[in-house]
């Protein structure tokens, strides 16, 4: 069935109708009037098929996904299936020797028997694997990406390891972003100490000039809270603690902070939540936490904010 439409934005040269019929099926441009063509041969954009769910759109879609850092190639090279031909049908025989032939040179080639590119596909497969583990967004890799990338622009890779150097150019992206992450956990995810990461990490600020944002106690809230069994209503107490005191608790390690909020909060809230419960989520020590627990309590008095808490133990 023919598809057509009505065109309100031209003129017949004709007669000056303006009442256009579109027909889709041939690309012609037709007075409704006159009956005069006025194009032809236009070329449709629009899909011949129809999808109704996401997995079907991706499906038929004749187009790859969208370029990215995370691969070594930024997503442009192309795959070959050794499964099926190009209607779909299954390979036999001849064919499919000569198709997983194909894919196996393809695949060796891939990657250019160049340092520079073997060291990069490393990097990212580790990155991306890291990332999947630590359940880390789409954007926070692509920085990592970035950041690797540059380090092998500047040639800063010399004489450390590949590991060491992802997982630091992806712990410096979370960084970067705002986005909490513990040191604790990229060691414990990846089997590299939290002093190598650290060394790493801070070799990567300096040689890249990463401008890195003061980290923000309230976004390590939820994951502390979580792991000790917080409630909501204490999480959103310790939030407005920090909020209230401002720039007034600076200087001091962001866990920390949080995990003395958090104290002051349960004390307040009457849940039985210990410091020794707070230290281990959060990775300090329990002095950390009885100590900021003591400082915010004094900056809360000095400053007349109520926190409707108990007394430490």
């Amino acid at each position: 069935m023919t598809e057509k439409r009505r065109v309100a934005t031209a003129k017949c040269s004709d007669c000056g109708n303006t009442a256009l019929v579109e027909d889709e099926s041939t690309g012609e441009l037709v007075c409704s009037s006159c009956g005069l063509v006025l194009k032809e041969g236009e070329i449709s954009s629009k899909p011949e098929w129809r999808a109704y769910t996401f997995e079907e759109t991706q499906e038929k879609s004749r187009v790859g996904p969208p370029n990215t850092l995370t691969v070594h190639d930024r997503g442009l090279s192309t795959t070959i299936d050794i499964g099926k031909d190009g209607v779909g049908k299954w390979l036999k025989g001849k064919k499919a020797q000569d198709a997983w032939r194909l894919k196996r040179w393809h695949d060796r080639t891939r990657i250019r028997y160049i340092q520079g590119d073997r060291n990069l596909s490393s990097a990212l497969t580790i990155i991306n694997r890291l990332s999947d583990k630590l359940a880390i967004p789409r954007f926070v890799r692509e920085q990592a990406a970035y950041s690797y990338r540059q380090i092998l622009h500047k040639h800063l890779a010399r004489g450390r390891t590949i590991h060491g150097l992802a997982v630091a150019s992806l712990y410096a992206a979370c960084r970067q972003s705002n986005t909490p992450r513990m040191l604790r956990e990229f060691a414990v995810a990846s089997g590299t100490q939290r002093k190598e990461i650290g060394r790493l990490y801070r070799f990567i600020v300096k040689n890249l000039d990463l401008k890195m944002p003061a980290a923000d106690a309230i976004s390590y809230i939820g994951k502390i809270a979580s792991k000790a069994n917080v409630s909501m209503v204490a999480q959103n107490r310790a939030k407005s603690i920090i909020q209230r005191l401002g720039g007034k608790l600076s200087g001091g390690s962001p866990l920390c902070i949080a995990a003395g909020a958090l104290y002051v909060a349960v004390l307040a809230e009457n849940e039985k939540v210990t410091q020794k419960e707070l230290a281990e989520a959060s990775g300090v020590t329990e002095v950390s936490v009885r100590n900021q627990y003591h400082r915010i309590t004094e900056l809360c008095e000095k400053n007349e904010v109520k926190t409707n808490g108990g007394t430490a133990p």
